[in-house]
């Protein structure tokens, strides 16, 4: 399943919304650091706080995200979430205009914790090719690549209480999504984005895989560290249900 529901419950593709995370360094000088998923026009994401920071908590100084049809595009603004592995991005806009950069799909979001051993499928971004591309301005940069998406089924375990390999709350599932995976969004048999990727083990002797992640409604409680613009607003320290109401969005199951 690579399918989402936008915010009149059809469902669209996952390669419209999915896409990889980048900053400098690798053998092509872009290295792939984690995955993110547009839930707003005009280019306002979500992914795992620790994709866009250092191991102290500073936002990483150059970040980029691939398009599906092709375009790098610069993240001008990172905003972290107070209490959970998650984080709110803006693309820069440029000169450089682009209609699909900007008119993408609106997908939604649900309130609802999945139920225990319900199906789940993470989705991540864990192979990128770059084979030609072409700087447009100091800003753009168009390029011919492939992005290998792909969708990991597990099942919803339960609530961890505490982990000291990553000291957020979060959730457990029976499943493993490689390196360059954390960040996507994980998604309801039904469609719904239910939650974000955090982290995951492979498992070892007995011990089974378990992935990590942080549910839509763990985001809903708290505020986000800083400032954003959206639809013209600014929004001082707001929710992330502020944010996705002001831009259009939706929430399914969630009323402030």
């Amino acid at each position: 399943m690579l399918e989402f529901r936008n915010e009149k419950g059809k469902l669209v593709s996952g390669n419209e919304v999915v896409f990889p995370l980048f900053t400098q360094g690798g053998q092509t000088g872009y290295r792939l650091i984690g995955t993110g998923f547009l839930i707003l026009k005009k280019g306002v994401f979500v992914t795992a706080k620790h994709c866009l920071t250092d191991n102290s908590g500073n936002k990483l100084p150059w970040l980029m995200g691939l398009m599906a049809h092709g375009h790098m595009r610069r993240v001008d603004i990172v905003i972290l979430h107070e209490e959970v592995d998650v984080a709110v991005g803006i693309f820069e806009k440029g000169d450089y205009d682009c209609k699909e950069c900007t008119n993408h799909r609106i997908i939604s979001l649900t309130n609802r914790t999945p139920d225990e051993n319900e199906e789940l499928f993470h989705f991540g971004c864990n192979q990128t090719r770059f084979d030609l591309f072409k700087k447009i301005d100091d800003e753009w940069l168009e390029l011919q690549g492939r992005i290998s998406l792909r969708g990991y089924k597990g099942r919803y375990e339960g609530f961890c209480p505490g982990d000291p390999t990553a000291p957020w709350p979060h959730h457990f599932t029976n499943s493993y999504f490689p390196s360059g995976s954390s960040g996507g969004p994980t998604v309801s048999a039904c469609g719904f984005v239910c939650g974000i990727n955090s982290r995951s083990s492979k498992g070892f002797e007995e011990v089974p895989p378990h992935g990590r992640l942080t549910r839509v409604s763990d985001l809903l409680t708290g505020q986000l560290t800083g400032n954003i613009i959206v639809s013209g607003r600014e929004l001082v320290k707001p929710s992330f249900y502020d944010i996705v109401i002001q831009g259009g969005g939706r929430v399914e199951g969630f009323e402030k």
